[in-house]
């Protein structure tokens, strides 16, 4: 794609690639500025060749991303009526018996984590839960009668230990990365983590792949319709990124649900 063609893209079509938030401070009036300011505000090389390239695999992205939007696991609720009204340091002791049930050591929780307590907008009915912050402020709520997010929902982004790592993974939600990082200790220190937190968030990944110098991508999907979905959507996604090698991991739990069910089962976990 050159400048002539990525104008001729109505400017909404770019700002709905970008998001509503972003493209808040981000509209310069044309394609190329846009996604130039909204490269530079997000840290990335901010060049008009990036822009090119941000938009081209953008655009290429199947379309049926849309369809994930119904499609994240069921009983997972938008979340938009909980607000934060605290978050801490897990000490809890109902949810660190829920990490011991899970198979999570505390101290790895507690390197992601936080326990977050929550209030419906709606009939103010209080809760609590694990939380995983994610890259607009929003969280992914996890305890034994919580399965929820609060607004906005977005991905959530974990640097490896590594500088310049080759390797990412893609997770769907915080307890598949845990038991993953339980399972492999070395996951972290090897690459990039995404955590999708909702399938719907999918193409919000795709900006931190394109152009990075990753690798290989390893995604570790439900063994499900959703999960296939996303799998093939990656595939066709990596396709347009020189260099990049999809890797599927779900062979490794093909009899279980997820990672996480895999891993309670793999420890006989009650």
């Amino acid at each position: 794609m050159n400048i002539e063609q990525a104008n001729l893209i109505p400017l909404q079509t770019v700002l709905d690639l970008i998001g509503t938030e972003q493209s808040k401070t981000a509209d310069c009036g044309s394609n190329i500025a846009t996604i130039c300011a909204y490269l530079k505000s997000s840290g990335e090389d901010a060049t008009i060749a990036d822009a090119l390239r941000w938009l081209t695999n953008m655009i290429a992205a199947p379309a049926s991303l849309a369809k994930l939007h119904s499609t994240s696991r069921a009983g997972k609720t938008t979340g938009s009526n909980w607000r934060v009204v605290r978050s801490e340091p897990i000490e809890d002791l109902a949810l660190i018996r829920y990490l011991e049930n899970s198979g999570i050591p505390l101290h790895l929780a507690r390197q992601f984590l936080q326990e977050v307590y929550i209030k419906n907008k709606a009939d103010n009915k209080t809760a609590y839960a694990l939380g995983l912050k994610n890259e607009d402020g929003g969280y992914e709520l996890r305890s034994p009668f919580v399965k929820s997010l609060v607004a906005p929902a977005t991905i959530a982004f974990i640097r490896s230990r590594k500088a310049r790592p080759t390797v990412i993974h893609i997770f769907n939600g915080f307890m598949d990365m845990l038991s993953a990082f339980t399972r492999f200790p070395r996951l972290l220190d090897e690459g990039d983590v995404i955590c999708l937190t909702a399938l719907s968030c999918l193409n919000e990944a795709f900006p931190y792949l394109i152009g990075y110098g990753y690798q290989n991508l390893y995604s570790w999907m439900d063994n499900d319709e959703a999960g296939h979905k996303v799998r093939l959507l990656l595939a066709e996604f990596v396709k347009t990124q020189l260099g990049l090698r999809h890797r599927p991991m779900n062979g490794k739990y093909q009899a279980f649900g997820n990672v996480h069910e895999w891993h309670v089962s793999s420890h006989k976990i009650r």
